[in-house]
């Protein structure tokens, strides 16, 4: 593919991002309590750019498709995400503000997360590829939005996990191997969007 090595690239850079974020509120007592007061400015930056990027996106698979394959892929991707969004979403982006719920050293509730961060990298994977496909500029954008997007999410994520009475490390340790999932997707994406109608 045209932009392999960009595609390998921004994939390093979500992934470390992810990760860098986990290892600065682990360091740093203060910064931890200040993102975690402020999880949801990041989250609406975040909300923000993937909406620009989705209306991109959007005009990039019309141009690629046919009108009618294109109604088709987005109600299958609307379908894709009410389900996934039924299964998993209770257990997600649970801030520390939540210590309420019912997390507590519940490692099945940790395990949901877990998967969930599984699948939603997967599919950060894919999107790069085809971003990616359509251009540079679309790539990079969509790189930035998922970086963006899993700082909050990955920080979330690991006050949940020590909620559900794991370490720093064991928490730590799972979010780094859900953050490089993501390769996973990339993977994926390569071997089979290859043609434009399964890209579109």
């Amino acid at each position: 593919m045209e932009h392999l090595s960009e595609i390998i690239l921004s994939g390093f850079i979500i992934a470390l991002v992810s990760i860098v974020g986990i290892v600065l509120i682990k360091i740093n007592k203060n910064l931890a309590h200040r993102i975690e007061k402020n999880l949801h400015i990041l989250s609406a930056i975040s909300a923000g750019v993937f909406l620009v990027t989705s209306f991109i996106l959007v005009r990039e698979t019309l141009e690629i498709l046919p009108l009618f394959q294109a109604g088709i892929a987005f109600v299958a991707g609307l379908g894709l995400y009410i389900l996934l969004h039924k299964v998993i979403a209770p257990h997600r982006h649970q801030g520390a503000e939540h210590s309420h719920h019912k997390h507590t050293s519940d490692t099945g509730s940790a395990l949901k997360v877990l998967i969930g961060d599984t699948i939603h990298n997967i599919a950060d994977g894919l999107l790069l590829v085809t971003s990616f496909g359509a251009g540079s500029a679309i790539g990079w954008a969509t790189t930035f939005s998922i970086a963006m997007h899993e700082v909050p999410q990955e920080i979330s994520e690991f006050f949940v996990l020590r909620k559900s009475g794991f370490t720093n490390t064991e928490a730590i340790f799972r979010n780094v191997a859900t953050a490089f999932s993501i390769f996973i997707g990339i993977g994926l994406g390569l071997v089979l969007l290859n043609t434009e109608i399964i890209q579109g």
